[in-house]
């Protein structure tokens, strides 16, 4: 942990994060990955170059050069479409945020604590989500930041993560942040978080950028809440 006081909130990623649904992106990605160039993507590629980045990023990796806006759009989307489409008949729509995570929010509510979401996810997903998990319930809309097309910098870059701070006036080094990806995790850490979550379903075997942790975890649960300042 970077600082002696206790923590005042906690910016989430959203996918792989507060839902674990990486082999769902995975596998949208990898099937468009290969439409888009030709052939596959290694595993290693994909948790080094597009994991947890938006899809501007990851398309100008696959392409060689930056997608005009029209070719993000359209590419993204069918990804996403793929994507919505694995998480609706892979668990019958009943989906579910990660084990723990309902919990620790409404700690976080009825404590007084601050908390946001920091996703690479774009409004189509945005909007399945909220709905889906009605995250209304424990975030405000203003505090929940994503990839909105006002030049937002991907992953590795704290960008995402310092924006979520200014939406809730709260420095950093007063946040924890939590993130299941290598580029988010180090995102976080050049953030400057106060306290860094790795998590991942698997716990340690499952996360790539150990060195940019605080924690490991599988679930929520396992946060220690003595490290907040409750505003009770």
């Amino acid at each position: 942990m970077n600082t002696t006081k206790k923590l005042k909130g906690i910016v989430f990623d959203f996918n792989g994060t507060l839902f674990f649904d990486s082999d769902f992106h995975e596998r949208a990605w990898m099937l468009s990955a290969e439409r888009i160039t030709g052939h596959p993507v290694s595993l290693e590629n994909y948790y080094r170059h597009m994991h947890g980045r938006n899809n501007f990023a990851i398309l100008s990796y696959l392409m060689g050069r930056d997608p005009s806006a029209q070719e993000c759009e359209q590419l993204g989307e069918e990804k996403e479409e793929l994507y919505r489409e694995f998480c609706m008949k892979e668990t019958g729509g009943k989906l579910s945020l990660a084990p723990g995570a309902p919990a620790l929010l409404d700690f976080l509510k009825q404590n007084g604590l601050a908390c946001a979401i920091a996703t690479s996810a774009g409004s189509g997903n945005l909007k399945f989500y909220i709905e889906v998990f009605d995250l209304y319930r424990w975030f405000l809309p203003e505090h929940i930041i994503y990839d909105d097309g006002s030049g937002i910098i991907s992953k590795p870059d704290p960008d995402l993560y310092l924006r979520a701070c200014r939406a809730l006036q709260i420095p950093a080094q007063q946040l924890a942040m939590a993130e299941d990806s290598f580029s988010g995790l180090l995102g976080i850490t050049r953030a400057n978080a106060g306290y860094r979550i790795g998590i991942s379903p698997d716990g340690e075997a499952g996360i790539t950028g150990k060195e940019y942790t605080d924690i490991i975890i599988s679930t929520y649960d396992q946060i220690d809440r003595s490290l907040f300042e409750r505003n009770e």
